[in-house]
């Protein structure tokens, strides 16, 4: 005779605990047998600690004793949770013993895939499980990325666990696929775009530690993360190494990495527990100076100018040490350059070799290249040993180049990059610069002689260049000292000079042999104050030039050259008479030469030595017998216009006159 069928039913309108509060519950379970039960749970609103929350749930299952074996079935439905709602299954049987058993199980939700479970006891031979499905990305995105990024793609995972006892794992495996990944940004600074990641690790439990390989391979995808900009492209990327965890620290030893791209580099890691440091040893990399430039210096550079079209080459041997901060760096460049598309700067055949150690005394480095170009000129090679320190640098012997005939010559250079900016320090000098070779790179009329000058001390911060001393050469017979330089944004799009220039004793007999103007002979002194040149344009300046009387040098100056004079001052010659004396007369003597312009705004104001009858200026003031005066009345004149006047005067054509 069958046993009757005993029904129990539990209801409750709440539950409440200390981080769990259950609402509506109803547990309904029926059988003939604790051996032969089917059940059913409805649930309201669940509210746990942390994720763990729903809306409503219901489940029903079957238990049941087959020959010694427990079998359990259960399908249950959750409204509401923080994945979704959710839909799961699961069977199993397991002996009296609970060493003998097998189950499987799955869950599948619109935000959480397709999952399934799969297990079995072996007795003595332990356990086995297996976890394996698909959903979309955001699953694991949300773990790692703010909600507002808006991961998207989707992956595929398998996990594989073995343990001897219920209680002990021995041995994990993990193989996950994610393929269309992207995200972004509200601010668009950081996004991903058709990202594919392959990731396997496995793991074996011994002697109380954790320890396996990984390897993480990216065949494609791109990636921002403003500044810096990746594209995997055509050229996969290979991550692998082995690992060890214990209650103390974990580490990474023996990892590699492979990017055609960029190079290959094998490196160790280390992440002690609690606050220390995350160390990172360096053991060898070997990269292409260009793609290392492009894709991890460049971006840290000004996005305009000089400094962001730079095109990098080589090839770049690093090893070192970082915890906490960079510790140690050796380096070794070979086959190196740098090059300016728009050809304002270039090097050639770049090479370094050096070491660096913070806290370990001094160390030595080399730089050399084979040529150069800066804008238009041209240099000779460089070898420059150097002492480095923690935070600076300095030449250890003085180095040369040769430039335009002649050799810069760098007796002093100190750098200093502590803090947010690098800075230099430099002093030197310029020797025998031939003018003929100066002037033909930059296209100026043939000059003739030598010149040299001295850089006692040039300071470079943040982007500028400043001297607080006197630079000084020797030119034309006479000196031109430069007082006060400062050169903002040297390498931005639009330099900015300033400066003032004081010319003392300068021949003009040379300056005329130089210049189609005709034949005047004296001396020369001058002053240039607030010259500003921006883009290496002249935009303001004031600049007075005259002559001044030495009893050594005579002042004498040709018809043609007081011709032309008239010509560019837009004046005229004073008097009837001394326009016939041009046609009997090849020289002519004078008091003084001399002449003011002021730029401001794109107008030149015009000066001369002295003030003249009617609102003229004297250009040149005549002396002896014929005596010719040059008057301009031309006392503003737009700059471009007057710098044209001067091309056609130099061309030999007749200038239109212009000013006010």
């Amino acid at each position: 005779m069958l046993a009757p069928t005993t029904v129990l039913e539990i209801s409750a309108a709440s539950i409440q605990g200390p981080q769990l509060q259950l609402q509506n519950l109803r547990i309904r379970a029926q059988g003939r047998s604790p051996q032969q039960l089917h059940w059913q749970l409805r649930g309201g609103k669940l509210q746990g600690a942390g994720a763990l929350h729903w809306q409503a749930a219901s489940a029903q299952g079957q238990t049941a004793d087959q020959h010694g074996h427990w079998q359990l079935r259960l399908q249950s439905a959750l409204q509401g949770t923080e994945l979704g709602n959710l839909q799961l299954q699961y069977q199993g049987n397991i002996d009296s013993t609970l060493q003998y058993g097998q189950m499987r199980g799955r869950v599948q939700g619109k935000e959480l895939g397709l999952w399934q479970i799969r297990g079995s006891a072996l007795g003595r031979g332990g356990w086995r499980a297996q976890l394996a499905g698909n959903g979309p990305a955001n699953l694991i995105a949300r773990q790692f990325l703010p909600a507002n990024w808006q991961p998207q793609g989707n992956f595929a995972a398998q996990l594989t666990a073995r343990g001897a006892t219920l209680t002990k794992v021995s041995s994990v495996g993990l193989q996950l696929a994610l393929r269309q990944f992207q995200f972004a940004s509200p601010s668009g600074l950081q996004a991903a775009q058709n990202g594919q990641l392959d990731l396997d690790v496995t793991a074996k439990r011994r002697r109380g530690a954790w320890e396996g390989q990984a390897q993480l391979h990216c065949p494609q995808g791109a990636l921002l993360w403003s500044p810096w900009y990746v594209s995997v492209g055509s050229s996969p990327l290979r991550l692998q190494g082995d690992w060890r965890y214990t209650p103390t620290g974990w580490q990474v030893t023996q990892a590699q990495l492979h990017w055609p791209q960029l190079g290959d580099a094998r490196f160790a890691l280390r992440g002690p527990m609690g606050r220390a440091p995350l160390t990172v040893d360096l053991e060898k990399a070997t990269l292409a100076l260009g793609p290392l430039w492009q894709i991890g210096l460049r971006p840290l550079l000004p996005n305009t100018g000089l400094a962001h079209r730079l095109q990098a080459q080589g090839r770049l041997q690093l090893s070192g040490r970082y915890a906490g901060g960079l510790q140690a760096l050796q380096w070794q460049l070979s086959d190196g350059g740098l090059r300016d598309p728009e050809k304002q700067f270039a090097l050639h055949d770049l090479r370094s070799l050096g070491r660096w150690q913070r806290g370990a005394g001094a160390s030595q480095a080399q730089l050399q290249w084979l040529y150069g170009r800066f804008y238009d000129i041209p240099f000779g090679p460089l070898d420059a040993r150097f002492l480095l320190r923690a935070n600076a640098a300095q030449l250890t012997t003085p180095a040369a180049v040769s430039v335009l005939g002649g050799r810069l010559q760098i007796e002093r250079l100190r750098a200093n990059w502590q803090g947010n900016s690098p800075s230099f320090v430099l002093g030197g000098a310029i020797r025998q610069i031939q003018l003929g070779s100066l002037t033909h790179t930059f296209g100026w009329p043939h000059f003739t002689g030598r010149l040299s000058a001295v850089i006692p001390r040039l300071l470079y911060h943040n982007g500028n260049l400043v001297t607080d001393s006197v630079l000084h050469a020797d030119a034309f017979g006479g000196t031109i000292d430069i007082h006060g330089l400062q050169l903002d944004g040297l390498f931005g799009p639009s330099p900015l000079l300033k400066t003032n220039i004081d010319l003392r004793g300068l021949q003009l007999k040379p300056l005329t042999d130089v210049f189609p103007v005709g034949y005047i002979s004296g001396v020369l002194d001058g002053k240039i104050e607030h010259l500003t040149l921006l883009n290496w344009q002249p935009v303001a300046f004031d600049a007075r030039i005259a002559t001044r009387k030495n009893p050594k040098i005579s002042q004498k100056i040709s018809a043609a050259a007081i011709e032309k004079l008239t010509r560019l001052g837009g004046g005229g010659i004073s008097g009837f008479v001394q326009n016939i004396y041009l046609r009997f007369f090849r020289e002519f003597g004078y008091a003084q030469l001399g002449a003011g312009v002021r730029l401001q705004d794109g107008i030149a104001h015009l000066s001369g030595v002295a003030n003249a009858p009617h609102g003229g200026f004297y250009l040149l003031k005549g002396q002896g017998v014929p005596q010719v005066n040059i008057i301009g009345y031309n006392r503003r004149s737009n700059w471009q216009e007057l710098l044209s006047r001067l091309r056609a005067v130099m061309e030999g054509k007749t200038p239109v006159a212009t000013g006010d």
